[in-house]
């Protein structure tokens, strides 16, 4: 099972609970454990750095991404459904690392000083959620843990946009069951993916 459909699978998972969307419902998260053997795909690779992404505003109606490296080999997908928000869209690409870059990443991951500080990856049990999945096997570093949060969609529209975002914020560093600077993991991983901002642009329905 690769990262990506062990995550695949925490969704299937959950429990596919609607939530009005003109209320603020971000604190009903669960915590799903982590499977024993979710890398056992790679377990000859001796780095993994996996980075995934979904947004939307309900269970179907939302896009995703992920970027995997293993060893040197990287792996980008992007899907958005044929729904009432997305067109259909799909990619898959492959290239290997050039040395500077494994070199950086690597670099940086320990730079971030990377913690699992709950051995979970929290899901969201509501609609309109954003979820985040970081997973890092190097040398003593060992993580597999996301982010879970609400949209702007799970806020009501008498907050106003300044709020949301600190609000969002917040969720988003409350969920987390990794600590250290993951965000500065994933900034570096997105810059791999040069065509992202370009396919999600494409893949709104207008």
């Amino acid at each position: 099972m690769t990262p990506k459909y062990f995550l695949a699978a925490l969704f299937l998972f959950t429990f596919f609970v609607d939530y009005a969307q003109s209320e603020k419902d971000t604190g009903d998260i669960i915590y799903e454990p982590i499977p024993k053997d979710y890398l056992k795909e790679y377990k000859k690779a001796s780095f993994i750095a996996d980075y995934y992404f979904t947004d939307g505003w309900s269970r179907s109606d939302r896009y995703s991404y992920e970027i995997v490296i293993t060893d040197s080999l990287l792996t980008l997908n992007f899907n958005s459904p044929k729904s009432d928000s997305y067109k259909h869209i799909v990619l898959n690409k492959k290239r290997i690392l050039t040395k500077n870059e494994l070199n950086n990443l690597k670099q940086t991951i320990k730079t971030a000083q990377l913690e699992q500080s709950k051995k979970v990856i929290p899901v969201a049990k509501f609609s309109a959620y954003t979820n985040e999945v970081l997973i890092v096997q190097y040398n003593d570093i060992s993580i597999a843990g996301g982010l879970t949060y609400g949209n702007i969609a799970s806020y009501p529209d008498s907050e106003s946009e300044t709020q949301v975002t600190a609000e969002i914020a917040d969720d988003r560093k409350q969920s987390s069951s990794i600590s250290g600077n993951y965000d500065l993991v994933i900034s570096v991983l997105k810059t791999y993916f040069v065509d992202l901002d370009k396919l999600k642009k494409q893949s709104i329905e207008e």
